[in-house]
């Protein structure tokens, strides 16, 4: 049997023809599949051109099988009108189609199934007979169009197909009434792939394949664009890297700048600025802009943060800034930050002064109306400023010429209240405050003891402070009571003293020889006028004896020297206004023994006021316990430990040793025990030679009453020779005072 699938053409969209011709040849019960004969082949094209059909003149295969057409009841393809245009072949096919489900299952709701055309008639051994699958398989029946009522037509008979003379059988069905046109199938392109094969028993009519084609260059393909992704990759990299840096010099810049505003580093600012700034705003300029806008804010400290945001080319700086009378101004400042070469710099403007501030404004105060500035009051609530000795304490209150000084400088806010004010930045209100009366400074100087010791002085060339040991409250202050600090000679035996029986280096009971000087480093330390002293400890210290106390230093050592200094007060600031820090070398620059020990009697570079000296004498007398001295009432008592009680009574009794029968008898007060300390402070090295009075200076310690001290006074005198002689008397006549005596 042969089957041929004839292409014919139709007038409308919804006729169709299906021709088959078939010729049967079997043996034994079972169809077979061959070529039709030439002359058929002809007939067959004749008869389709006879009808206006097209037939194409191809050699017999599997490309002359229309590309699509329907699917019967069975899910058996059959050809249809839009299937005229494309070769067909036998390929598996995937499960059917919605369209396809959809059409099957209107066939059989009507009843009807789809006709074959072409079909050959089932043996008993196909598939629903149990044989020749294969041969059924590959049987080609077009089909009909899905809208086309198609009748199966009859198969032709074996006498009918016997030789080359058969005529095939045509029928050509037309739509049925209402049915719809054949639903149209997207083409499928013939550069894409094959669909996957299922299995024999879902063979489908496919469009044909393609042949394969060389891949030709294409190979490279893939090695190529792998090395452009990689060069991508690394440009991506490069890109990041290098904006990272850049980054960070220009966060690193504004964090600088910042930090100098902070600090009021002008100098710090103007060095991180570009180049154009420079010239637009050379430093002394950069100076007066700041200067003029803090003055007219009444700034007081400045604070700003880390950055936390970039605008395009700002980084954004939070800053907040503490004004005296218009409270805190916060806010962001975009500082403008451009690269410079490899590094990066900002390009600052006047508007960057103070958060808040818009380009071309000025920052102006308008005063309203101003307060009465209060008075600084004496301990008996007279005015401080009218006490004779006492103008240098009070000092003058800050202007626009002057910051100040004194206690007018530090307590400048309470002092002067609050004038009322308006800020602005240009024409714009940023703050209205109202006015604020000032409040007074109520001192901690007696004016009786003030008088007296300004009195005690004199014209001399020297200081007194009088300390109460039990709160640190400063009672009087003379002449460079805290301005002029000296070398404190050997008043400074009583921190020696102490840190040596503390850490038990020495004991009251210690033994030393008697002898004119101590060799330390190779070098002679003399005792004062070449005296011969020694013996225990508590005789040394009333003789004021440096062949035992500089030996004894060295042996404590620097670091535990230094310490027991500071706990005393060296090398700390004080809280009263224009008073210098007493100062001793920190342990590294104490070289050898013989700068410990220099040290230890209050030479080397050991320097002191009177006021410190005092303080060290306070400690004494409150049993260790050592007072901040404050001068105003304000300032709390800060109190802490610097020797233990059992320390301080040993020491104290040394100093009253001093008094009774040592180098102080001149501070001798009748009826009133005294505890005190000599000092006699070389201003420069004599080698051992006589004494000179105008190149010593001299101090005294002192406290009373001994058991229960009320008052600590502290003297010294430059270039007054021995203290014992010119110290001791100012501060017995202190005492004497101090004590209604």
């Amino acid at each position: 049997m042969c089957v041929i699938a004839i292409k014919p053409t139709t007038s409308t969209a919804t006729q169709t023809s299906a021709v088959s011709a078939t010729t049967a040849t079997s043996s034994a019960g079972t169809a077979a599949l061959a070529p039709c004969p030439l002359d058929a082949r002809e007939r067959h094209r004749a008869l389709a051109e006879d009808r206006g059909g097209r037939h194409t003149d191809r050699e017999h295969g599997d490309h002359d099988l229309p590309q699509r057409g329907g699917v019967d009841d069975r899910g058996e393809r059959h050809a249809t009108s839009a299937d005229v245009t494309a070769p067909w072949r036998w390929v598996t096919r995937n499960r059917p189609t919605p369209a396809r489900r959809e059409h099957r299952h209107h066939h059989r709701a009507g009843g009807a199934a789809a006709d074959r055309v072409g079909e050959l008639p089932h043996e008993a051994g196909d598939e629903r007979g149990g044989g020749e699958r294969e041969t059924h398989a590959k049987t080609i029946r077009p089909a009909m169009p899905q809208s086309t009522a198609a009748r199966r037509l009859p198969m032709p008979r074996a006498e009918d197909a016997a030789g080359d003379d058969l005529q095939p059988a045509f029928r050509v069905e037309q739509p049925a009434h209402g049915e719809s046109p054949p639903m149209p199938r997207r083409r499928r392109s013939v550069f894409s792939s094959p669909r996957p094969s299922y299995g024999r028993s879902a063979m489908w009519l496919e469009p044909g394949s393609r042949s394969r084609r060389r891949r030709g260059p294409r190979r490279f393909i893939a090695p190529l664009m792998a090395v452009l992704a990689l060069a991508a990759a690394g440009a991506a990299v490069a890109y990041v890297v290098l904006g990272s840096r850049h980054d960070d010099a220009r966060k690193s810049v504004a964090q600088k700048f910042a930090a100098a505003w902070a600090k009021g580093d002008r100098r710090g600012m103007w060095a991180l600025v570009d180049e154009d700034t420079r010239k637009a705003y050379p430093l002394k300029r950069f100076n007066a802009t700041y200067r003029a806008a803090e003055r007219a804010a009444t700034v007081a400290a400045v604070k700003t943060g880390r950055v936390r945001e970039a605008r395009g080319d700002r980084l954004v700086v939070p800053v907040s800034v503490r004004t005296r009378n218009f409270g805190t101004l916060r806010g962001n400042v975009a500082l403008p930050v451009v690269s410079v070469g490899d590094g990066a710099a900002v390009r600052w403007r006047p508007f960057l002064r103070l958060p808040g501030l818009r380009p071309g404004e000025s920052v102006k105060r308008r005063v309203r109306s101003r307060p009465h500035r209060a008075a600084i009051l004496a301990a008996d609530g007279r005015r401080l400023d009218r006490i004779a000795g006492a103008a240098a304490i009070v000092g003058k209150a800050p202007s626009a010429e002057s910051p100040g000084s004194g206690l007018q400088r530090r307590f400048d806010a309470r002092l002067g209240g609050r004038p009322g004010a308006e800020l602005r930045f240009g024409n714009r209100l940023i703050r209205r405050v109202k006015v604020r009366r000032g409040r007074p400074v109520h001192a901690t100087i007696s004016p009786g003891l003030q008088r007296a010791a300004q009195q005690a002085l004199g014209n001399r060339l020297g200081g007194v402070a009088v300390l109460r040991p039990r709160d640190g409250s400063v009672r009087a202050l003379a002449g460079l009571a805290v301005s002029g600090p000296q070398p404190p000679g050997s008043t400074f035996k009583i921190i020696t003293a102490s840190a040596a029986l503390q850490n038990g280096v020495a004991k009251p009971t210690s033994t030393y020889p008697v002898q004119t000087a101590a060799r330390l480093s190779g070098v002679l330390l003399r005792n004062a006028s070449n005296e011969s002293c020694g013996g225990s400890l508590v005789n040394a210290f009333i003789v004021s004896c440096n062949s035992v106390f500089a030996p004894l230093g060295a042996k404590l050592g620097a670091k535990r020297l230094v310490a027991a200094a500071e706990r005393f007060g060296f090398n700390e600031r004080p809280r009263i206004p224009s008073a210098k820090v007493s100062r001793i070398s920190q342990p590294s620059g104490l070289k050898d023994s013989l700068a410990v020990g220099a040290a230890a009697i209050g030479q080397d570079r050991d320097v002191a006021t009177p006021l410190a000296m005092a303080s060290v004498g306070a400690t004494i007398a409150e049993r260790g316990v050592r007072a901040k001295p404050r001068i105003v009432r304000n300032d709390p008592v800060i109190r802490h430990r610097a020797v233990p009680a059992r320390v301080a009574r040993q020491v104290r009794a040394m100093m009253i040793g001093v008094v009774r029968g040592g180098t102080g008898t001149a501070a001798r007060i009748p009826g009133v025990e005294v505890a005190g300390k000599t000092g006699t402070a070389e201003l420069r090295p004599t080698a051992g030679g006589p004494p000179d009075p105008k190149n010593t200076d001299a101090w005294f310690v002192a406290f009373a009453p001994a058991s229960r001290p009320r008052y600590v006074v502290g003297v010294m005198l430059v270039g007054a020779g021995a203290g014992g002689a010119a110290a001791a008397p100012i501060a017995r006549r202190v005492l004497q005072s101090a004590l209604g005596r």
